[in-house]
């Protein structure tokens, strides 16, 4: 077997890739402390690195519906983007240390590890647990591989519609079969530059689509409307905010795939600063600018001729490259399930191809992608969000194991943690309701493609 010389690995770094595998742990094993266990050096996801993973996991079609989220919730919808950024960075960096955690209490668990998130839920709940986080985790990176690629589609159709006869039905297909080959890679770090690619493209992005706000706020600041926000229309731009924030479930693979894994706290924090700064100009601008009249997608408000379509450019690229950070650990999670080699094989090949036609197939029965957005961040990133990191760290803090000494938590964060699973779990129950009632609603119903080929036209 050859290596590349860029990953050196020990012996442990080639045994059974899923910690959760083994049937039981002898007293031996769980005494043994981290410094003792068997360690696979691998040059890694850095520091920086793993920040700009998620940015790049995070932002794009998040920072294009912002405006709208503000719009729906009303001026309360101002605070409510920070007070969401903040509540989401420090669950996952509880997540992050219901990792390490992990790690420290099962030393196995250090090898190379698929499916980290589902790992920790079995670990601190039990392996039914396990099925539960793998399945809001595969649900919730589908739905958003169906968002990255609807959005993508809508701005190559936006870019090439003066000088192509190509439908917007056509380019979903299109980009799909382009992506497809590109998720065959095998996990994060063989493809670095596309997480430095996305994060630079959202940030220039954003400084565009911010100075054409403000070229245009003398002529339609004085036009713009803001409406009293209605109790579904603030469900639906709290659902935005999510989906903005979303993705926690990928982080411990970005976590697992770091050279030192202890920073990743560090990096969670990096990485949500960065999304603050790229997210709230944006987002604030363009409710102040546009009001009540912007749309799901900002761009289609602004307008502005050849800044929008460098935009256009750069936010495609984004999302081109998202797609394939998002992807990979369904890909792997899959991977794991149906007991497909760490290794490039036809099964891999044939494995992940099939998830992208899946995804074509629901991306152009439901070509829309704010419906789509809004019914993932009400419903599976609540529950990652504002459920599971608080309640694993609990669990793990006072696990039982010998030769670990159980952490005390302190009231003030119970209370944290308390009052905020209670608000976000109903917030994200009642925000999925408010979804399911606009994605069915007939009055805004749209055929699926292979109905109404070449009809769409976003």
């Amino acid at each position: 077997m050859s290596l590349n010389k860029d990953y050196k690995c020990t012996y442990n770094s080639l045994v059974a890739d899923n910690c959760s595998d083994t049937q039981q742990l002898t007293s031996t094993s769980r005494s043994t402390s981290i410094e003792d266990a068997p360690v696979h050096e691998i040059r890694g996801l850095s520091l920086v690195s793993a920040s700009v993973f998620i940015v790049g996991a995070m932002a794009g079609a998040g920072v294009l519906a912002l405006p709208k989220a503000i719009a729906n919730t009303g001026w309360a919808g101002i605070a409510l983007i920070v007070v969401t950024c903040f509540v989401t960075a420090s669950f996952c960096v509880y997540l992050a240390k219901s990792w390490m955690l992990v790690e420290e209490i099962w030393p196995e668990c250090r090898n190379s590890i698929r499916d980290p998130f589902p790992t920790i839920g079995e670990k601190a709940v039990g392996k039914w647990m396990k099925n539960v986080c793998a399945a809001t985790m595969d649900v919730q990176l589908f739905g958003t591989a169906i968002v990255f690629l609807l959005l993508s589609a809508e701005l190559t159709h936006n870019i090439v519609r003066p000088y192509f006869d190509i439908t917007f039905c056509d380019f979903i297909v299109i980009i799909g079969v382009i992506l497809c080959p590109l998720t065959w890679l095998k996990s994060p770090h063989h493809f670095w530059p596309v997480a430095y690619g996305a994060m630079a493209c959202t940030a220039i992005s954003c400084v565009l689509i911010v100075a054409v706000i403000v070229m245009q706020s003398p002529e339609k600041i004085e036009m713009a409307t803001h409406s009293i926000p209605t109790f579904n229309s603030f469900l639906l731009g709290f659902s935005t905010m999510l989906f903005a924030f979303g993705g926690i479930c990928a982080l411990p693979t970005f976590q697992n795939d770091m050279k030192n894994k202890q920073q990743f706290p560090v990096a969670v924090i990096i990485g949500f600063l960065i999304l603050l700064i790229i997210y709230y100009p944006l987002a604030v601008g363009g409710f102040l600018v546009y009001g009540d009249k912007v749309d799901d997608n900002v761009l289609n408000t602004t307008q502005n001729g050849t800044i929008t379509t460098i935009v256009n450019v750069l936010m495609d690229f984004h999302l081109f490259c998202a797609f394939l950070i998002v992807v990979n650990p369904l890909n792997q999670d899959l991977e794991q399930r149906f007991g497909i080699d760490h290794f490039f094989t036809w099964k891999r090949i044939t494995l992940r191809t099939l998830t992208v036609i899946t995804i074509l197939f629901f991306g152009t029965s439901v070509p829309r992608f704010g419906k789509i957005l809004n019914l993932v961040g009400s419903s599976t990133v609540a529950v990652q969000t504002f459920v599971m990191p608080p309640w694993f760290y609990l669990k793990l803090c006072n696990y039982d194991a010998p030769n670990f000494k159980k952490i005390r938590i302190s009231m003030k964060l119970k209370l944290y943690f308390g009052i905020v699973l209670v608000l976000g779990s109903i917030g994200g129950i009642l925000s999925t309701y408010s979804s399911l009632l606009d994605l069915f609603d007939p009055d805004a119903f749209t055929l699926p493609c292979y109905m109404i080929k070449g009809k769409i036209d976003n």
